[in-house]
């Protein structure tokens, strides 16, 4: 019961950090106290904490998200594999599966999207396109378009993953004593649709011009 208050607040705050997003927090007017918020709100993203360092840390935990990923196809693919033979050596892919899963279409959801997106975030700078953070690395050229293709691939990995198990995954029986069981999963899937229509905006929606 406290797990799933716990979760939706934190999800809750992740919503609520983009109406404050720096890109439209001019129309507030009260710069001092929005800026407050943003910071208070950005510690549930990845991307703040990789803001103050380099390109290539910022690299790094990038490609540890996609090595998870990885991983979490070829638990599904394995336990996929064990239902078919019906073979059970080990219980503990099932039980890491659900809880990474879980994690997967809650609370992590708009950090690990939002990195990925993060990646392919480029501005315009002198009439030269360079990453929104780090305006050394130039976009679309050398090794940044190996990151790119990577990110493109790990963000569609990722949200199918999302989308196939909030489809799929959740308590329907109405004597459950999961407090989160509902009589369908659409509200989940709006949901996770929601906020990556709101990462995808902020993401590429980044010119004056909007």
């Amino acid at each position: 019961m406290y797990s799933v208050i716990v979760i939706a607040a934190i999800q809750f705050l992740q919503v609520l950090y983009f109406p404050f997003h720096p890109q439209i927090r001019d129309i507030w007017n009260a710069d001092n106290i929005t800026s407050e918020i943003e910071n208070i709100l950005g510690f549930l993203r990845l991307v703040p904490y990789f803001e103050e360092t380099n390109f290539n840390a910022y690299i790094v935990l990038f490609y540890i998200l996609w090595a998870v990923i990885v991983v979490v196809v070829i638990d599904i693919l394995y336990i996929n594999y064990a239902f078919s033979k019906k073979k059970y050596a080990f219980n503990w892919p099932i039980i890491g599966l659900r809880i990474i899963i879980s994690t997967f279409t809650t609370f992590l959801y708009v950090p690990i999207t939002e990195y990925f997106f993060s990646v392919l975030n480029c501005i315009d700078v002198r009439g030269e396109s360079v990453h929104y953070i780090f305006t050394e690395e130039v976009c679309w050229s050398g090794v940044y378009i190996l990151h790119a293709i990577m990110a493109i691939i790990g963000v569609i990995f990722f949200n199918i993953i999302a989308l196939i198990a909030v489809l799929t995954f959740f308590e329907y029986r109405s004597n459950s004593n999961d407090s989160n069981s509902k009589i369908n999963s659409r509200s989940n899937v709006i949901f996770l649709l929601y906020q990556g229509i709101l990462i995808i905006c902020f993401a590429f929606m980044n010119s004056s011009e909007y």
